[in-house]
C-alpha cells in the first residue's frame, strides 16, 4: 500500500512539473516564434504521454500485462514515442548547429526508426529489451559527443559555453540511463510466464527531464517579469525611433542586410539594449554585438542614431518618389 501511494504521489509531482515546463516552453514559443522552442515543447508533451502509460503499468496489473506482452512482440507505441522524441531532439540540434542539416536529420531518423523496428526480431528475451533501449541511448550519447566536437569548428548563433554544458548534461544523463537500464533489465525484470513484468520507468530519465525543466522555469520567469524583453531603456539614449517601418524590408535589401540583421535592426529601432535583444532572440550577447557591428558597417554608420537617421532619410526619399509618380 505504501509503495502504491509513493508511486501515485511521485507521478503526480512529476506530471505537474513537466506539464508546467511544457506550458512555459509554449509561452516562450508564442513570444519568440522560434521553431526550436516548439520542438522542445513537443519533447515535453511526448514524454508526458509516455510517462502516463508507464504510470498505468505501475498501478493497473492487467494493463501492465497486456502492454508488456505487446512490447515483447511489437513495441509500436514505444517506437512512435522514441522516434518523435529523437526527431525533436535532432531538429533542435539543427537549429543550434547549422552544420547538422535537415538532410542529416532525416537520414539519421530513418536509420534509427529502422533499427527500432528490427530490434524485436532478435529474440523475445532480455537481450531484445536491452538492445531496444541501448540503440536510443547510444544514439543520444553519439549526438552529445558529436555536438561537443562540432562546437569547436561550427558556427552557432547561441552561446557556445551554454551549449557545451547542455551536451555534457545529455552525455552524462544518457550514460546514467543506460546503466540503470542494464541493471533493471538483467536483474529486476521478470520476462517468463504469462504475465511478464517489465519495469518501464527509468528514474534517471525522469531526473534528466526534471533537470531540463529548471532552466525553462528560470528563463520563463525572467521573461514574464520583464514584458519588454528585458529592455533596459535607461541605458539607451532617447533616439527618435522611425515610425512607421513599412520600408524596412526595402532598406535591408538595399544595404544587403541578412535576415538575422534585419531582426536585430528592428529591435534596435525599438530602443532595446543588446542584452534585451539577446534575451528576445535567444542568442548570445556577443552574437548581437557582432551583428550590430555588421549593420553599422554595411550602412556606413557608427551608432544607432545614425542608422535611424539614415533609415528616415531612406523613407523620406521613397515618399518623395511616390509623390512625384502620382
Amino acid at each position: 500500500m505504501a509503495a502504491e501511494l509513493f508511486t501515485v504521489l511521485y507521478n503526480i509531482i512529476l506530471t505537474i512539473v513537466l506539464s508546467m515546463a511544457a506550458c512555459c516552453v509554449y509561452f516562450l514559443y508564442r513570444r519568440h516564434k522560434r521553431p526550436l522552442l516548439m520542438a522542445l515543447c513537443i519533447m515535453f508533451v511526448v514524454y508526458l504521454a509516455d510517462n502516463t502509460i508507464v504510470f498505468c503499468t505501475e498501478i493497473v496489473p492487467e494493463f501492465a500485462g497486456v502492454y508488456n506482452r505487446m512490447f515483447l512482440e511489437t513495441p509500436s507505441v514505444k517506437t512512435i514515442y522514441f522516434v518523435t522524441l529523437l526527431g525533436s531532439l535532432l531538429y533542435i540540434l539543427h537549429c543550434i548547429i547549422p552544420a547538422f542539416t535537415l538532410r542529416h536529420m532525416g537520414l539519421l531518423t530513418a536509420v534509427y526508426a529502422s533499427l527500432l523496428i528490427c530490434a524485436p526480431m532478435i529474440s523475445k528475451d532480455r537481450w531484445m529489451v536491452f538492445v531496444y533501449y541501448f540503440i536510443t541511448q547510444v544514439l543520444v550519447i553519439g549526438i552529445s559527443i558529436w555536438g561537443l566536437l562540432a562546437l569547436r569548428s561550427s558556427e552557432s548563433s547561441f552561446d557556445k559555453g551554454v551549449l557545451r554544458r547542455i551536451f555534457l548534461y545529455f552525455l552524462c544523463m544518457s550514460l546514467l540511463i543506460l546503466t540503470e537500464d542494464t541493471l533493471v533489465i538483467f536483474f529486476l525484470d521478470k520476462l517468463s510466464g504469462p504475465w511478464p513484468k517489465i519495469n518501464n520507468r527509468n528514474f534517471s530519465e525522469n531526473l534528466m527531464y526534471l533537470g531540463l525543466s529548471l532552466p525553462v522555469f528560470r528563463y520563463t520567469l525572467l521573461q514574464a517579469s520583464c514584458p519588454d524583453s528585458l529592455a533596459n531603456t535607461s541605458e539607451i539614449p532617447d533616439y527618435p525611433v522611425p515610425e512607421p517601418q513599412r520600408d524596412l524590408n526595402d532598406f535591408c535589401r538595399t544595404y544587403k542586410l541578412t535576415e538575422r540583421e534585419q531582426e536585430i535592426l528592428d529591435l534596435l529601432f525599438q530602443s532595446k539594449s543588446q542584452q534585451a535583444i539577446s534575451e528576445e532572440l535567444l542568442i548570445a550577447p556577443g552574437t548581437v554585438k557582432t551583428h550590430t557591428h555588421n549593420i553599422y558597417q554595411k550602412t556606413g554608420c557608427t551608432n544607432r542614431s545614425q542608422v535611424i537617421t539614415k533609415y528616415q532619410a531612406f523613407c523620406n526619399t521613397r515618399d518623395d518618389s511616390d509623390e512625384t509618380l502620382t
